[in-house]
C-alpha cells in the first residue's frame, strides 16, 4: 500500500482509489488516510495507512486514531462517504471525528464528503486544514469542489485486477469471498479427522529435519498442479482445485498443523498467485483449524500480491470464527498497525529458520526446491561459516 503516490493536487484522483484500496465501494462510511512525504519531492506523498469506519461507530474511531498517531504520517486526508450529508446533523459528525482526531493528537489535512464514490460523483472539502492551495490558484475551485476522477482507471482498482480478484460492490461481498461451503467436493467429518492426523504426522516429520524436504517437494508438486504455464503465476483457478478430491485433500493437509502451515508461508514470496488460489479453495471446504490457517496464508499471499484489501477480510473472518487463533490474532493486530510487508516478511522468515534447521542435517536436499534455492544457498553458505 505505500507503494501507491499522491500529487497534492486535485483530490478527484485520491478519493476515485478508495474503492480499491478498500477492495469495495464504501457506503455511509468513513476513511482515513495517512500519508508519508516523497523523499524526492515536496509535492508527492506515500500512502502508508487507510481505514474504513462504519461513520457512527465512536469506538473505532478512538483506536484508529491512535494508530494514526503512533505513525507520525505527514498528511491526513478522510473521506465522508454518506447520503445524509446534506442533513442538519452531519456538520455535527464532521466536527466531532475532527475533535476526536485532535483528541488523539491528530491534525486532519483536510476532509471531503460526498453521497456516493462513482466516476463523477461530486465532492466539497468539509474540513479544511494545512494542506489547501493558494485562494486563486487553478487547483483551489477542485480542491473545494470537484468530481470524482475515473474509478475503473485507477490504480489501486488495477492494482486488485492484477491480484486476481476484482472491485466488489459491498463490504458484505467481498465477505463473501470467504464463505464456507463447497458444492463441487463435500468433504465429511471422516476425511476432516483423517487429514487432522496426517498433518499431525507430517508435520512429526518435519520437526526431526528429512521431513521437510518430502514435505516441501510435496507442496511444489501442488503448486505444479494449480498452475498452468512455466512460470507458475497462471493458475487453473480457484473453482477447478476445489472440484478435484486428489488435489484438494492433499493441499488440506498442509493446513492441518502448524508446521505444515509455516513451511507453506516460504512459498508465498515466489508463488503468491498458486499459493492465493490454493489456500482459498482449502478454506472455502474445509472448517475448523485448516480453514483458518488457509485464511491466513491467503491473506499473506494477498500482501505478496499488493492487494491488502483482500488480505484484510480474510484475517477477519479467521477471528471472528477463532478469536483465540495465534496466527490470525498476531496478523490482525499487525494489519490495524499497517505494518503488512513487515509482518509478511516475518512470517516467511519464520518458515525460512525452519528450513535452516534441516539444511544442519541435508544441506544437499535443499538444492532441489525451487521456492526458496537462493535464500537456502545463503542460509547454508552462513552456517558453513558459522
Amino acid at each position: 500500500m505505500s507503494s501507491m503516490t499522491h500529487n497534492l493536487s486535485s483530490p478527484a484522483m485520491m478519493i476515485a482509489n478508495v474503492p480499491g484500496l478498500l477492495g469495495f465501494y464504501p457506503h455511509e462510511s468513513l476513511v482515513v488516510l495517512a500519508f508519508d512525504q516523497s523523499e524526492t519531492s515536496t509535492t508527492s506523498f506515500n500512502l502508508t495507512y487507510v481505514s474504513r469506519l462504519d461513520i457512527e461507530d465512536t469506538d473505532g474511531l478512538d483506536s484508529t486514531f491512535a494508530v494514526v498517531h503512533a505513525n507520525s504520517p505527514d498528511l491526513v486526508w478522510v473521506v465522508f462517504v454518506s447520503d445524509g450529508r446534506h442533513l442538519p446533523g452531519f456538520d455535527a459528525c464532521v466536527a466531532r471525528i475532527d475533535t476526536t482526531a485532535h483528541d488523539h493528537g491528530v491534525a486532519i489535512d483536510a476532509g471531503w464528503a460526498l453521497d456516493q464514490i462513482t466516476t463523477g460523483a461530486e465532492y466539497e472539502l468539509v474540513i479544511s486544514g494545512t494542506t489547501e492551495p493558494k485562494k486563486g490558484s487553478a487547483m483551489s475551485e477542485q480542491w473545494v469542489k470537484g468530481r470524482v476522477g475515473d474509478v475503473s482507471g485507477a490504480y489501486a482498482v488495477d492494482a486488485i485486477v492484477r491480484a486476481g480478484e476484482s472491485l466488489h460492490a459491498s463490504r458484505e461481498e467481498v465477505f463473501n469471498t470467504f464463505a464456507y461451503g463447497n458444492p463441487l467436493n463435500h468433504q465429511s467429518e471422516i476425511k476432516h479427522k483423517r487429514i487432522a492426523r496426517e498433518a499431525k504426522d507430517k508435520a512429526t516429520a518435519i520437526r526431526h529435519g528429512a521431513g521437510y524436504f518430502e514435505a516441501a517437494e510435496e507442496f511444489q508438486a501442488i503448486i505444479t498442479a494449480a498452475t498452468i504455464d512455466a512460470d507458475k503465476k497462471k493458475t487453473v483457478g480457484v473453482e477447478a482445485i476445489m472440484a478435484s478430491k486428489t488435489a484438494l485433500t492433499q493441499a488440506a493437509v498442509f493446513f492441518g498443523a502448524k508446521t505444515t502451515r509455516d513451511l507453506v508461508m516460504a512459498f508465498v514470496p515466489t508463488y503468491p498467485e498458486a499459493v492465493r488460489d490454493i489456500s482459498l479453495a482449502v478454506a472455502r471446504s474445509f472448517h475448523g483449524f485448516i480453514r483458518e490457517n488457509a485464511l491466513c496464508v491467503y491473506a499473506l499471499a494477498m500482501v505478496q500480491l499488493d492487494a491488502i484489501q483482500m488480505a484484510v477480510p480474510a484475517v477477519r473472518v479467521a477471528i471472528a470464527e477463532n478469536p483465540r487463533h495465534e496466527l490470525a490474532d498476531i496478523l490482525s493486530q499487525g494489519f490495524f498497525a499497517g505494518i503488512y510487508r513487515q509482518l509478511l516478511a516475518s512470517c516467511v522468515e519464520s518458515s525460512h529458520q525452519m528450513q535452516a534447521h534441516c539444511v544442519r542435517t541435508h544441506p544437499s536436499r535443499l538444492r532441489s526446491l525451487g521456492c526458496t534455492t537462493a535464500e537456502g544457498s545463503k542460509r547454508e553458505q552462513q552456517l558453513k561459516a558459522a
